[in-house]
């Protein structure tokens, strides 16, 4: 009996035992379908948390917490543009604080740039 004889009588066996399997019914209660259809939902809520927490690590062990490593590749350029819209947005906030307006709307670009 070569290899491929023994491949063939696997599948043949594996077959019989699912069409078993499969065509075996247990009637369930209304209380057994409502637990069944519980364990049917969380199968893939549970899976799904446990593959989340696994690419977690993994982005962590590959970024770094908070991407630390990737800032250090970078050589500090991410925490100088962070820094820098933090100014920004430090220097809209203070203008914005000290902008009137009283023209119902009509401030644009340009005229942000003039207050300035």
């Amino acid at each position: 009996m070569g290899f491929a004889d023994m491949l063939r009588d696997l599948h043949r066996r594996h077959e019989e035992l699912k069409y078993r399997i499969h065509n075996y019914r247990l009637p369930l209660s209304p209380a057994g379908q409502r637990f069944m259809g519980f364990v049917y939902f969380c199968i893939p809520v549970v899976g799904g948390y446990y593959l989340m927490q696994w690419a977690l690590e993994k982005s962590e062990e590959n970024i770094g917490k908070n991407g630390a490593k990737l800032r250090q590749l970078r050589g500090g350029a991410a925490e100088e543009q962070e820094r820098q819209r933090a100014e920004e947005a430090q220097a809209a906030a203070r203008f914005a604080a000290r902008s009137n307006v009283n023209d119902r709307g009509s401030l644009d670009a340009d005229s942000i740039v003039a207050r300035r």
